[in-house]
């Protein structure tokens, strides 16, 4: 694949009040000619399973891991759009406390007692992002009230909400690691650990309700609920990211590696098997 380092950059050229956030990008990792022509002339086929989905390019079938794909959507999302976000209004504000002692005892924090108490940690992960509130309002469109809870998020792409299940391991690690004392490295962090959050992972598990009634008819309610997930995560994939990967992923060389893009056939080819039938 032939690769065009400057395409970004007429991009920028072009839009001068966004030159800054060029540098959130390595345009030497971006591949145009091939993986770029593969992505946007796409026409999708089906959700293979909720992380995969298939798609037609040209004669040939493919599959497609959504989680590496929509990471750097999102990312690049993120690097076009820095400083004009949107919000993403909580329906409540959470306690950045109680969030960061929910990603403390999960095994995913990697959390040991030797790194100390849950809960004096958690104390520090909130006091810290608390310290940092007006710069993650002005920036990031995240904004904190005064007892310390999240009241919004950065709005990246219409429509989409991402899993919420995975908030909490996004408050430890923007206070575990971003790179805070420098500003283009600190920038350039805070993006990664956005779209890593962002990245779609469509659950299937039913909503928790709290309602009594609800409770009650829990079998029903459940079954009602995966069945719906499990529609939505095709509609999502279909009618929300994959229009905004057409329409803005620049995709990496990485992308094309470690089977995030694998051919399943080629018409021409089973044509030729179906000859021989």
């Amino acid at each position: 694949y032939g690769r065009q380092n400057n395409h970004l950059v007429r991009m920028f050229a072009d839009n001068p009040d966004r030159v800054e956030a060029s540098a959130l990008l390595d345009t030497s990792s971006i591949l145009v000619i091939g993986l770029r022509d593969l992505v946007v002339n796409h026409k999708f086929v089906g959700c293979a399973t909720p992380s995969h989905f298939l798609f037609q390019h040209q004669t040939k079938l493919y599959v497609a891991n959504i989680l590496p794909m929509t990471e750097e959507l999102f990312y690049q999302l993120f690097a076009f759009d820095f400083g004009n976000f949107g919000t993403l209004k909580m329906q409540e504000a959470l306690s950045l406390h109680e969030l960061a002692l929910l990603a403390l005892q999960s095994a995913e924090s990697g959390w040991t007692p030797e790194d100390g108490d849950r809960e004096d940690l958690a104390t520090q992960v909130a006091d810290f992002l608390i310290s940092k509130a007006s710069m993650l309002s002005d920036y990031f469109a995240m904004n904190i009230d005064s007892d310390g809870r999240l009241m919004t998020l950065p709005l990246l792409l219409e429509k989409f909400v991402p899993n919420m299940d995975q908030l909490p391991m996004l408050i430890l690690r923007l206070a575990t690691e971003v790179e805070w004392s420098c500003e283009q490295e600190c920038f350039e962090t805070f993006g990664r650990e956005l779209s890593r959050f962002y990245a779609y992972r469509p659950s299937l598990l039913p909503a928790q309700s709290t309602d009594a009634a609800s409770q009650a008819n829990n079998t029903k309610s459940q079954t009602e609920t995966c069945f719906w997930n499990q529609r939505s995560y095709k509609w999502v994939t279909e009618h929300i990211l994959l229009p905004a990967v057409r329409s803005r992923l620049l995709p990496p060389s990485s992308l094309g590696e470690d089977n995030n893009i694998v051919q399943l056939a080629d018409l021409p080819e089973l044509y030729k098997v179906f000859e021989r039938c």
